[in-house]
């Protein structure tokens, strides 16, 4: 079994040698973080001709932009009725067409750059509990956000997913599921065909203001640069690295954990279909039938990056609690990856001051939802588009720290006591 080294993605594809950046650069922008934010960002900017350099930490794929659940869904982690309630209809409404928009953008860039990174259509938002919670969001979908997505009654669930722990869900078409590792490598390699240079490796550790922009420096490498953009996730630069603290103190490390069975028969997969699956509660799980017939489970959350003791049992326990019969599967992959979660639950995008921009904080909000800002801010620098001020209402802001962390852990055990009352 393969703990944390590697993922189901990575397994046997073929890995592009990046070096580290070494020399002195003078370039336009450089984009600190080579996720989906970071690459989108970056390969709008270079097909305008705008001369780019990424400065990626670690490895393109390490972090969760290559180790998350694939899943390209429309919304936010924080749900549409408290954005609603923070920033008024209109803004809300826009935020969730540009949402909408995220996932077609992504559609648009896998059958483009890697149809073979193409999984499973559909995404199903299924319910434990006897109450009317999806019966409601669908028509306010429809209501607020002109978003049609379709009921699934008891009896066509069941014969989609053989359990009886189910009552009702909600089809949303639009969806989709992708291998995450294949498009995030495939992404970056469109950024280097368009002509900006990525370098893995790079761990950005000062940032100075010059004379005509900002100096950026690595281990080996000194870059000018008019234009600096903070897309990376948890792990932006040393603590004595810090061109804009309030976004390093905002961002809360979050785990969360993926398990992938061995391949199985058709006959033993009690998951008869290619939607991907998402439960309604608040600590919940998610999971998909991969194309070699394994299936990909993720859930439990953990503030920080510590690795949970017996990680196979506890993702085993949860597969169970859906799917006893599963109890005998073996996994072959189990892993985990850290997540930047906001404490408002948006991810952060905007502006610092003249010149050094920021998007950051996407944890549980889908692929779709990083890439859409990387776009955003790219438009703002290229076209002064004001678009990425309908995050205004969720800048940055203090996530506690320590304090925040345990805050948080204890929010989500709660939940979990909760989620377990309420289950049917």
């Amino acid at each position: 079994m393969n703990f944390l080294n590697t993922t189901w993605y990575e397994n046997d594809q073929t890995k592009v040698d990046r070096s580290f950046v070494q020399g002195r650069y003078a370039v336009e922008t450089v984009v600190v973080g080579a996720g989906y934010a970071g690459l989108s960002l970056a390969k709008q900017l270079a097909s305008h001709g705008r001369e780019v350099i990424v400065l990626e930490a670690n490895r393109i794929g390490g972090g969760a932009s290559g180790r998350n659940g694939g899943f390209v869904n429309a919304g936010f982690a924080e749900s549409l009725e408290a954005i609603y309630r923070r920033s008024g209809k209109a803004t809300a409404r826009e935020l969730y067409a540009r949402s909408r928009y995220g996932v077609q953008k992504v559609r648009n860039f896998v059958e483009a750059l890697c149809p073979d990174a193409k999984h499973g259509e559909g995404c199903l938002t299924v319910s434990l509990f006897r109450n009317r919670e999806l019966e409601d969001e669908q028509k306010m979908l429809a209501r607020e956000f002109n978003h049609r997505v379709a009921a699934i009654g008891t009896k066509e669930l069941r014969a989609l997913l053989h359990t009886d722990r189910y009552t009702h869900a909600i089809l949303d078409q639009e969806s989709f599921q992708i291998d995450p590792y294949r498009f995030v490598t495939s992404l970056a390699a469109a950024v280097e065909a368009s002509g900006a240079k990525v370098y893995e490796n790079s761990r950005v550790i000062s940032v100075n203001k010059a004379s005509h922009g900002y100096q950026v420096c690595t281990p080996e490498a000194e870059i000018s640069c008019q234009q600096l953009v903070m897309t990376s996730n948890v792990d932006h630069c040393r603590p004595d690295c810090r061109p804009y603290p309030p976004l390093q103190r905002a961002i809360l490390p979050v785990s969360t954990y993926i398990a992938v069975t061995a391949p199985m028969t058709a006959r033993s997969n009690p998951i008869a279909t290619s939607h991907g699956v998402i439960d309604t509660r608040r600590a919940g799980n998610y999971y998909r039938v991969l194309p070699d017939n394994r299936i990909l489970w993720g859930g439990q959350i953990k503030v920080g990056a510590r690795l949970p003791s017996r990680l196979d049992a506890v993702m085993r326990r949860d597969m169970c609690s859906i799917y006893p019969e599963l109890a005998d599967c073996e996994f072959d992959f189990v892993w985990g990856g850290v997540m930047g979660y906001a404490l408002h639950k948006m991810p952060l995008v905007g502006q610092y001051k003249n010149g050094i921009w920021y998007a950051s904080a996407f944890g549980g909000h889908g692929i779709n939802t990083a890439t859409l800002a990387g776009e955003m801010v790219a438009d703002a620098i290229l076209k002064n588009d004001k678009s990425w001020q309908l995050f205004a209402d969720f800048a940055p802001r203090w996530a506690g720290s320590f304090a925040g962390r345990l805050g948080v852990e204890c929010s989500y055990r709660w939940m979990k006591i909760r989620d377990r009352m309420q289950a049917v």
